[in-house]
């Protein structure tokens, strides 16, 4: 919930966050289903944990590896945390592609993320052939069978789409709402009335966010107006 109100927060204080009326209607309802589809995908008996340490900033450029491809060092460890184990998620970019993408190709990178998956089960068989904590043996807690389960019931959808101000859209437009409409694909009066009860203020705030998109535009132009006449001043001299 905490980082659902981040959106909304996009949308209350960034100038540009809306385009135009259409645009902050279809904003409001995909924020207000998203809060209302939580307990439909997070487990409530992970509330408390396990929570996992996460690398945030897990991208190629952050994984040295040998000539043999065997992980050496993970680099830019600022952003390090520990998240509850339903927000953890395997690499996006195992297609080379950005969050939307892989959420309107979803089987491509279905198939990539299991091989992961099946690695990362591999290596859990490995050490609890070991010593190893009670918790661990828990064939419910294991790491690998969280991520299978979140999968199949839509939690990486539904976490990933929390985690991501630019793909959140697409991803509850091709994996969150799909899921609520199997049996009542009819759903014409979904953007005039869910973004109603996004806030008690839902008109004001878009008067003002109008006036702020406005504002953005003309100091935008400016802005590249003033950058374009200087540098035909430096040209010419």
């Amino acid at each position: 919930m905490d980082t659902l109100r981040v959106h909304d927060n996009r949308i209350l204080h960034q100038p540009n966050a809306i385009n135009d009326a259409t645009d902050y209607n279809s904003q409001a309802a995909t924020l207000t289903a998203m809060r209302v589809a939580l307990p439909s995908f997070l487990d409530p008996d992970f509330r408390r944990g396990p929570f996992v340490m996460t690398f945030t900033d897990f991208n190629q450029s952050n994984i040295l590896v040998d000539e043999n491809w065997n992980i050496t060092c993970l680099v830019d460890l600022e952003w390090v945390c520990s998240k509850p184990v339903e927000m953890f998620h395997l690499p996006t970019w195992l297609t080379c592609k950005a969050i939307d993408e892989i959420a309107e190709e979803s089987e491509e990178y279905g198939k990539i993320r299991q091989e992961l998956v099946d690695a990362i089960e591999a290596e859990e068989e490995t050490l609890l052939s070991s010593k190893v904590c009670s918790s661990q043996r828990n064939n419910k807690l294991r790491l690998s069978t969280i991520l299978n389960k979140g999968w199949e019931n839509g939690s990486f959808w539904y976490s990933l789409g929390v985690a991501s101000p630019a793909g959140i859209w697409a991803i509850f437009r091709r994996e969150i709402q799909p899921r609520f409409l199997a049996r009542c694909p009819r759903h014409e009066g979904f953007h005039s009335i869910m973004p109603w009860y996004w806030s008690t203020e839902f008109v004001d705030i878009a008067k003002r966010k109008i006036l702020d998109k406005k504002k953005y535009d003309i100091q935008l132009q400016e802005a590249f107006g003033l950058h374009f006449n200087d540098s035909i001043d430096k040209f010419k001299s």
